[in-house]
């Protein structure tokens, strides 16, 4: 047995590289690796807990919470390392050389890590999103639900996810549905068959936006007679209500539309509906025939 541990012992201790006279030895680079592994661990269950602890009492909103919990992760993770390289008697001058190495390479195959990294920051700076918001881009709609350095996590309104780099956030067209506040404009289109009472059909939708506690009455609900349509006299409900997400203001089109239903029943005032008229260019004969039956 005593042969088989001199083996392992020579592998432990071989010399892989010697940097400003300090070897590196096959041993110190399984701690060292080890340490760093250990490192991001440490880091990573010290800022979750800030994150449930303490960043709670110092930060009421989400967004923030969010921005510093990352930070101190990072910060965290660095420390971490460098001490573990320390005490594993790897010097940093070793990653001169190694970066001397792979500059290069590694410049060309992280430029979308950096793009996205800084943009990370920017977004945190500048914060044109933050968690919570409602958002859309490129025909994508839902809440951010984390922004990190390099890229943030969007549940949409169907309840799945997808991961949207930083750079697209910041070089796209981005449309933040909530960046001031959580008012958001719905608008109810229908059409009434002709001759309904127009002014009848205007105090009916009023009617059923007016005491709706999620309608806001600053600015007031707005009635548009828009168009004189094919087959429907064309009105638009317009109105500002509070709702975070998209669900939400589905769920209060559809409300309102079936109060619009009650309210236009109630006033005697019908929905239209598309009607055709077919023209014959030639003409048809048309032949009655009347028989008798024969008992």
């Amino acid at each position: 047995m005593e042969p088989q541990f001199k083996v392992i012992e020579k592998i432990w201790n071989a010399q892989l590289v010697a940097v400003d006279n300090n070897p590196i030895t096959v041993a110190n680079v399984v701690i060292g690796v080890s340490f760093v592994l250990l490192g991001f661990f440490v880091a990573r269950r010290l800022s979750r807990k800030m994150g449930e602890k303490l960043l709670p009492r110092l930060f009421p909103d989400r967004s923030n919470q969010v921005i510093f919990q990352t930070i101190s992760f990072y910060i965290m993770a660095t420390l971490l390392v460098l001490t573990a390289l320390k005490f594993a008697n790897v010097p940093l001058s070793v990653f001169t050389v190694l970066g001397g190495a792979l500059a290069i390479g590694v410049g060309f195959g992280s430029q979308n890590l950096v793009n996205n990294f800084i943009s990370g920051i920017i977004l945190m700076i500048e914060r044109p999103i933050k968690i919570g918001d409602f958002v859309e881009l490129e025909g994508v709609m839902g809440n951010v639900e984390y922004i990190g350095f390099r890229s943030a996590h969007v549940r949409l309104v169907d309840n799945k996810h997808i991961i949207i780099p930083n750079s697209d956030l910041l070089e796209k067209p981005l449309l933040n549905w909530t960046f001031v506040n959580d008012q958001l404009r719905t608008t109810i289109k229908v059409g009434v068959a002709y001759g309904s009472p127009v002014e009848r059909v205007r105090e009916a939708l009023l009617s059923v936006v007016s005491r709706d506690p999620q309608v806001i009455h600053t600015p007031e609900p707005l009635v548009l007679f828009t168009d004189f349509g094919d087959n429907s006299l064309n009105f638009e409900l317009i109105c500002w209500i509070r709702a975070e997400t998209m669900l939400q203001r589905k769920k209060f089109d559809s409300a309102v539309r079936f109060k619009i239903n009650e309210a236009f029943t109630e006033r005697g005032i019908v929905i239209a509906f598309p009607q055709r008229d077919v023209h014959f260019d030639t003409p048809i004969r048309v032949a009655l025939e009347s028989r008798s039956d024969k008992i």
